[in-house]
Parts: C-alpha cells; sequence; structure tokens
C-alpha cells in the first residue's frame, strides 16, 4: 500500500473586497463524499434560485465512463442528472461532466461530453455534446457545438523521404513501416498514396495507379537505399511536376494534395532558384515534415499504436462567457492532467485570478496582495487527493451573508465558509497630563509609587455586512520605555512582579471597550526630562478557530508619549537661586566640644531648578556635624575624600520646585588645638549640577529633531574680583549621521567684550565648536550663566532604514549618540592664587547628552523576503511532486 500523495490549495484571498485577511473555515468543513473511481469532485459549481442553493459536483468517469453530474441542495435533497434522448445517436456519449459552466445568474448551466463518438467513412471522430439544464436539474435543450457531417472528398497524399546517406539503414527501413501503417491506417477511405525517394536525386516509388492496383506495398519493400545528398527542394519540384499534377500517375485534379516530408535533416540545395516552397504556398498544397531520427519514429509508431486510446482520453473544457460558449480540448494521457483554464468573476468588488497549473496544485491569487492563506487538503481526510483540481465560489451557501467556496478533489467536494471580518481601531490616552514630580525624591529608592494612568481604546467594526454575532478576541501588550535600555515605568503583576511589559487577552464584544492600566514609578527617578514612551500592540491569538477575524488592513498598534511636570508655558527652565546665610552666634568659642551653627536660607525664585546642591567651603579647624531642615524637602549631605574643608548637600532631588524656600540649620564641630585668626571665614554657593547626562529617545515612528538648552553656572564666591577668560566647546558633527544645527550661545549677567566662533578639531572630538568670550571681570560673590541651545537633528533619517545594512534590515538597528560639551575657564594664575578646594569649580565642566535612536526592522523587505522565499519553497516542491511523478510505483513516496 502506498500513503497517499497529499496536495495543497493555496488560497491568495478571501472572496471579500474589504479584507485581506484569512478567512476562509477550515475548521468545520462540509464533506460531500462520492466514489473516487468515478472521479467524483472533478468540477464543481454553486447555483442560487430564488427558492433554493446548493452545490453541482460532476462524476465524469461514473457508469462505466458515461459520466454523471450531482447537485445537493440546502434542504439536503440529493440529485443525480440524467440526460433525455441520448438512445437517439449510434454510439452514447461518454465523459459527461467533464466539462461545466453556469451562467452570470448562477440559475442555470450547461454541461458538456467531449466523447460522443460520430462514424465517418468507416472510421470514427469524437464530438462534443453539451446539455442546458436548469438548477432543478430539467434539461432545456442539447446541442453539437463545432459538429461536422461526415463529407467524403478525394486527398492525393505523397510521402517524399529521406534517402540521403546520413540515414541509416535501420532508420530508412522505419521510414517504410512508417508509410506503410499510415497507409493501412487509412484503408478503404478516399485517401490514395505516393511515395518518392530523395536524396541527389530523386525518384518515384509507386504513384496513385500503383496504389489502386495494390502493387504500393511491393514495390515500396523493393526499394533501395540511394545514399548520398539531401537535395529536399529539388524533390519538391519533382514531386509536384510528376506526381500530383500528372494525371498519368494517377493524380485526381479536384482532390486536395498533400506532401509528408520525412527526413533527418537540412536540405543540401538552395531553393532560391526553384522557388519550390513558394509553389505549394500559391497551389495551397498541404506539407507535413516530419523530423526523423529511429527513437523519433519508434516514438511515433508508439503513438499510432495508441491512437485509438488516446482519443478517449481528449480533455475538454466549455466556458459560458456574456453568452458565448467557449470550447477548448487537449489530448493528454492521464485523465486531468495539463488542463489548461481560467476562471474571473468579480467577487465583491474584487478580482481574483482561479488558474490550474495541474492537477496537483491551485492557486486563487489577488495579484495586489502578498498575502496567502494554505489549506491542506489533508486536514479534512488524509486520503483526500487532487485537492483543488476544481473551486468555485460567490454565494453565501448558508445564512450568514458572506459567500462561501467549493472545492473539488478526487472523490469529494469540500463546502468551506468565510468567516466575517472586523476592523479594530486602538488608541491611547492617559491622565493626569502630566507625571507630577512632587513626590520623587532618591532618599526612599525603594519605595514604588503609582505615577499615572494609561487608558486603552478600542472600537470594533465590521469590514463584512453578515449577520454573524459581532464579536473577537485580542492579545494586548503594553510595553513601556520601549525605547531605552534601562526603564522608569513600570507594570506591576500579582501585587509584587514589577516588568516593562504586560499581556492580557480581552473579549471585544461593543463597539468600544476600554481599558485602564497603571503605571509605577520608583520615588528616585534620575531622568525626569525626556517624556515615557507607551507602545501597545495587539493580535488576535485565536484566528484559525475564531468565528470571526481581524482585518490584516487594521492598524494595530499605537504609542503615547507620558511628559513629567516642567515650566509652565516654556521650553527651557531657569533657576534663580537665591542664598543667605548668617552665623546664630556673634562669636566662635574655642572650647572642648563646642559646638558652633549656621542658618542658611535657600530660595528659588525662577524656575524649577534640577540636581540642586548647597556647596560649604569652611575653615580646617571646623568638621561639618550635622544639618537640620525647617520644612518637608529632603537633602544629603555628603564630603568629600582628600578635601576635609567641604561639605555638599544635595537639595529634594531631583527638582527643587519654583517658588520654593527652604531654611537650613548646620552645625560645626570646632576643633580647639587648630590656631584660629581673630575672624571665622566661610563660603556657601548654591547651583545646579551640570555634570549630568541629559537623555533624548529618538524613534521612527514618530521622529522629529530634538532642541536641547545646556546651562553652565560660573561663580565667584570670594571677596575679590578678578578677569577670567571662557571658552565653550561642543562638536556640530556626531556618529550615525546625527548632527546638531542653529546652535546659539547666550550669555547672561555679563557682557562679553568680544565673542569669537571657530571651526575646529581637537584630539577628544572633531568639527568641534570653540566659543570664545574674551576677558571680562567676574565681581566677588557673583556669578555668571552660559546657556547652549541647538537642534538636534538626524542629518538623514527618512533613508536611513533602507540604507542599513542588509541584517539590520531584518533586526533593525538602535544605538547611543554621546554628545559632550565642555566649557572651560581660564585666568592669570601668575597674579590670582585660587584656593585648592575652588580647582574644581574654576577649570572646567562636562555636559554629556544621551540620544538613544531606535529604527524597526524593515517590514517591505521583510515581506518580500518572506513572498521570494515562499514562491522558491513552492517552485521547490512543484518541482519534487513532478519528478516525483515519473519514478517507478515502487518508488514513489
Amino acid at each position: 500500500m502506498y500513503e497517499p500523495q497529499r496536495f495543497y490549495l493555496l488560497v491568495y484571498m478571501v472572496f471579500l473586497a474589504v479584507s485581506s485577511g484569512f478567512n476562509i473555515d477550515t475548521a468545520n468543513p462540509t464533506v460531500h463524499s462520492g466514489d473516487p473511481e468515478d472521479f467524483f469532485g472533478y468540477k464543481v459549481l454553486q447555483y442560487m434560485s430564488p427558492r433554493n442553493k446548493g452545490i453541482i459536483v460532476t462524476a465524469p468517469l461514473r457508469l462505466n465512463g458515461s459520466g454523471g453530474i450531482f447537485k445537493h441542495d440546502q434542504d439536503e435533497t440529493e440529485k443525480w442528472f440524467s440526460p433525455n434522448g441520448i438512445r437517439t445517436y449510434p454510439h452514447l456519449p461518454r465523459h459527461l461532466g467533464l466539462s461545466i459552466a453556469a451562467d452570470s445568474t448562477g440559475t442555470r448551466f450547461i454541461a458538456c461530453s467531449p466523447s460522443l463518438a460520430h462514424p465517418c467513412d468507416e472510421n470514427v471522430y469524437l464530438n462534443s455534446l453539451c446539455y442546458n439544464v436548469t438548477n432543478e436539474f430539467q434539461q432545456l435543450s442539447s446541442f453539437k457545438p463545432l459538429f461536422q457531417n461526415c463529407t467524403k472528398k478525394a486527398v492525393d497524399l505523397v510521402f517524399l523521404f529521406d534517402g540521403s546517406e546520413s540515414m541509416t539503414g535501420a532508420e530508412f527501413n522505419e521510414n517504410k513501416i512508417f508509410i506503410k501503417n499510415v497507409m493501412k491506417s487509412l484503408k478503404n477511405t478516399t485517401f490514395k498514396f505516393a511515395a518518392v525517394q530523395f536524396s541527389t536525386d530523386c525518384r518515384k516509388v509507386f504513384d496513385f495507379n500503383d496504389y489502386v492496383a495494390g502493387t504500393a506495398i511491393k514495390k515500396l519493400d523493393e526499394e533501395q537505399h540511394m545514399n548520398n545528398l539531401t537535395n529536399t527542394h529539388k524533390a519538391l519540384k519533382f514531386t509536384l511536376s510528376e506526381i500530383l499534377e500528372n494525371q498519368a500517375a494517377g493524380a485526381s485534379k479536384y482532390a486536395t494534395k498533400a506532401v509528408v516530408i520525412i527526413t533527418d535533416g537540412d536540405p543540401s540545395d538552395l531553393d532560391t532558384r526553384l522557388k519550390s516552397v513558394e509553389t505549394y504556398e500559391r497551389k495551397k498544397i498541404i506539407r507535413i515534415v516530419i523530423g526523423v531520427s529511429l527513437n523519433m519514429l519508434c516514438c511515433i509508431n508508439a503513438r499510432e499504436r495508441e491512437r485509438e486510446r488516446e482519443r478517449k482520453e481528449i480533455l475538454f473544457v466549455v466556458v459560458l462567457r456574456q453568452r458565448r460558449l467557449i470550447l477548448h480540448c487537449s489530448a493528454s494521457n492521464e485523465l486531468g492532467r495539463n488542463l489548461p483554464w481560467e476562471w474571473q468573476s468579480s467577487l465583491r468588488g474584487r478580482k481574483p485570478r482561479v488558474s490550474g497549473r495541474s492537477s496537483n496544485d491551485l492557486f486563487v491569487s489577488l495579484v495586489k496582495l502578498l498575502l496567502f492563506q494554505r489549506i491542506r487538503g489533508a486536514d479534512f481526510h488524509p486520503r483526500l487527493r487532487f485537492f483543488g483540481q476544481a473551486i468555485n465560489g460567490d454565494i453565501d451557501l448558508g445564512d450568514d451573508r458572506l459567500p462561501d467556496i467549493v472545492v473539488g478533489s478526487k472523490g469529494s467536494a469540500v463546502v468551506l465558509r468565510s468567516k466575517s471580518v472586523l476592523n479594530v481601531k486602538t488608541s491611547l490616552s492617559f491622565y493626569p497630563n502630566v507625571i507630577s514630580i512632587q513626590e520623587i525624591n532618591c532618599l526612599e529608592e525603594n519605595e514604588i509609587l503609582p505615577m499615572v494612568t494609561v487608558r486603552a481604546c478600542f472600537e470594533m467594526a465590521e469590514a463584512t455586512n453578515s449577520t454573524a454575532e459581532k464579536r473577537i478576541n485580542i492579545s494586548v501588550m503594553l510595553n513601556a520605555d520601549s525605547t531605552r535600555s534601562k526603564y522608569r515605568g513600570f507594570f506591576i503583576e500579582n501585587k509584587e512582579k514589577k516588568s516593562r511589559n504586560t499581556t492580557h487577552t480581552y473579549e471585544l464584544t461593543g463597539r468600544e471597550t476600554c481599558f485602564n492600566y497603571s503605571i509605577y514609578m520608583n520615588k528616585c527617578v534620575k531622568d525626569i526630562l525626556s517624556p515615557v514612551h507607551i507602545n501597545l500592540y495587539f493580535s488576535q491569538p485565536d484566528g484559525e478557530n475564531a468565528s470571526a477575524i481581524l482585518n490584516v488592513d487594521s492598524k494595530r498598534w499605537a504609542v503615547v508619549e507620558v511628559p513629567f511636570e516642567k515650566c509652565v508655558k516654556k521650553e527651557i527652565c531657569i533657576a534663580d537661586l537665591k542664598l543667605d546665610f548668617n552665623f546664630t552666634n556673634g562669636e566662635v568659642l574655642v572650647t572642648e566640644n563646642t559646638v558652633f551653627s549656621v542658618l542658611i536660607i535657600l530660595d528659588n525664585i525662577g524656575d524649577d531648578s534640577y540636581n540642586t546642591s548647597l556647596t560649604m567651603h569652611y575653615p580646617p579647624g571646623l568638621s561639618f556635624s550635622t544639618m537640620k531642615l525647617t520644612g518637608k524637602l529632603t537633602y544629603i549631605c555628603t564630603g568629600l575624600e582628600d578635601v576635609p574643608d567641604k561639605t555638599v548637600c544635595d537639595i529634594s532631588l531631583p527638582v527643587y520646585r519654583s517658588k520654593s524656600s527652604a531654611t537650613f540649620n548646620a552645625t560645626f564641630r570646632v576643633a580647639k588645638d587648630f590656631e584660629w585668626n581673630e575672624t571665622v571665614s566661610m563660603s556657601i554657593s548654591a547651583k545646579r549640577n551640570a555634570a549630568t547626562a541629559t537623555y533624548l529617545d529618538l524613534t521612527a515612528e514618530k521622529y522629529e529633531p530634538k532642541r536641547i538648552a545646556i546651562t553652565y553656572n560660573i561663580s565667584n564666591t570670594g571677596f575679590k574680583d578678578f578677569p577670567i577668560n571662557v571658552s565653550l566647546f561642543f562638536p556640530s558633527k556626531l556618529e550615525h549621521n546625527f548632527e546638531v544645527k542653529n546652535y546659539t550661545v547666550i550669555v547672561k549677567q555679563v557682557i562679553c567684550p568680544n565673542t569669537t566662533l571657530l571651526l575646529i578639531s581637537t584630539i577628544a572630538m572633531e568639527n568641534c565648536i570653540a566659543v570664545n568670550c574674551d576677558t571680562f571681570t567676574l565681581k566677588n560673590y557673583s556669578g555668571v550663566q552660559f546657556i547652549l541651545e541647538g537642534i538636534f537633528d538626524f542629518q538623514n533619517w527618512k533613508n536611513h532604514e533602507s540604507n542599513m545594512p542588509f541584517l539590520k534590515q531584518y533586526t533593525g538597528d538602535s544605538g547611543e549618540v554621546s554628545f559632550m560639551s565642555f566649557i572651560k575657564v581660564d585666568y592669570d594664575d601668575g597674579k590670582y592664587v585660587l584656593a585648592s578646594h575652588k580647582n574644581e569649580v574654576c577649570m572646567s565642566w562636562t555636559v554629556t547628552v544621551l540620544a538613544e535612536f531606535t529604527v524597526p526592522p524593515n517590514i517591505l523587505v521583510i515581506n518580500r523576503t518572506v513572498v521570494l522565499l515562499g514562491t522558491i519553497f513552492h517552485i521547490i516542491i512543484a518541482i519534487i511532486l513532478w519528478k516525483v511523478r515519473f519514478l517507478p510505483p515502487y518508488l514513489q513516496p
């Protein structure tokens, strides 16, 4: 026993004008079975009338090859068609149902038999017989397209066979055998035969008189091989004058004249002078050329011996198009092979193309689509063969107002229902409209706070027009900070586990359904400048078994950016910190365990201040002890290694709010062993820490240039004025084709005597912009502010996706770009000496902007690759199946 071959139906469309989804239901098919030996399922049709609808199936080998047509109605009744008047023909028609076509209304159809035997002149010819039938199997009429009555007409045929030396003796004898077989098969007809051998010269072997007298075979057997050149055109002229137009040779004046040229090579002579071909064309003499070798003659003789069998295997196609009957027939060695056909129909506004390549497969394609649904016949029955031999579909066979399809195979007709197609659109919103930073601080890093609620809404509408209930299951995945390697927002699952993404499955039943999701953050968030990206993706998890499918044209994602609180109606926050401090005691008592207190008042009369700190410089005889705060702000005070006379306190990280005021009481211990002067000098400064990193998120989905602003504060905390020179350096060209353009430098609280801008290159950076503010006086207990503004942009973001390296077209691209700028302060170190605890302030500051960019995979390239690989795969499978068909039976799978 051999395992049956499995064939596939590839459906490239869904028979619905508004959807490209896979809405063919393969889970609930209806299978109508018949006898495979009858080839039940060879052709299938759908029909519909005001009272009924159903399917029609043909079985062209039923009743010992007579054929049959079967129908199944919506009310479950079954019936076979019995044609009228077949007894009036001398031979019964065979293979009824080998071809069938319905009219545009679907209420009547034409079924044909290509094998109505028609005897003529002791030979039997095959003609077609067609029936015009209603969907109730009432025969309206029958007719024989292209039928020709038997008429007798004389034919004079000459065999002009090659006798050149290139023809071997065996091949020469095969020529004779072939000629004798043809004459024998057309014996007792109106044909008369003659023969001429040609080489360098030519000679008559026998003429029409010899054939009539019965001596032709004897003369042909006695003919000797001439063994010379191949002067074909000379022989044609000889045949015309000496045989075909010579009544003395038995030629008939009004007979149809024909020449069969049997040769193994090109002519040795030219036809320029003889013009034999032109003469034959003008006289309308039929010419048949047979190229001969030993193998070819054997094949030709074998074909002659199988001629009668081939007549029984003629394939026949009928198409009813615009009230015209179109017929096509071709010979074949196997029923159902090499059957060219095409069917076009408008299916709800779209025109699919159905093309039968062979009996093994069938493609239903919509040219503009690249998607396909693969349906295997083995899914319905393990021994189902030739699944996809026929297909038809444009009628709702049920009551859901959706078109269904019927697929033919050897022994079965499978009805596949359509599913309704639903469009689902999603949107994201959030509340409150910004993430509050009132509770954000870095003292309690492990504490988790709910920061914002994201609302996802889904609108559902049917793309089809069915009566089915509108419901669909979707799987939803949300992702927080998807473009960052370190995420700030997250979801909490099972009250403990936190994750940057969360997945849920819902059933949508109404027109609009919304769900809320809480986004949490740790209490300590370092980056509160860039917004939090929330991405949503959804899909249908059970599309194969669902009663409705999600339209593949539905946009299945949504993105929203949730910003943090920032300055009101401003793009740049400029803080204005005001500091005042006083000693609580007018004198310092130098004794054992003496403490010294300072009252510090810090006001922010400007915008929000980020990464605010207090820096206290004091004599080495004092050591920092504690600091108490009046109010709810938080602070962290730390000393510096190898710097015993300095303490830095971070205030209300990460932001010190606008219009805020705080009072600190700092306590210091007094060392009695220190050599004190008569006075104690102390300096306290407040500033924003500029040595931080700013983050920018760049994604291809919603790309736009980013505006950056970097602020540098330079303060003179001493009592002496001194001149300084300030230089600001930053790159204009960055890696990955990023650049900073439209840049400008703003100087506040001082006027630069002269500003110069240079394009230089340094060891640290290329394409460096240097902005120099010439020497100016920095007043005591005052400061100056430099603000660098610019546009951070990608030079060719739109073309970056298509120009990515080959592998990144499929995986996507991501990376990090670092924009580092620094400011340098110069002074006359020969004239001025700075205290050691101030060196880090007056030399240089550095600010780094980190830009994380993400480019998704190139969907167009991926789709094209999938289609190309799928096409190559199916070509390979088709070649394998084609090869397998020619293997010996014991080697076939």
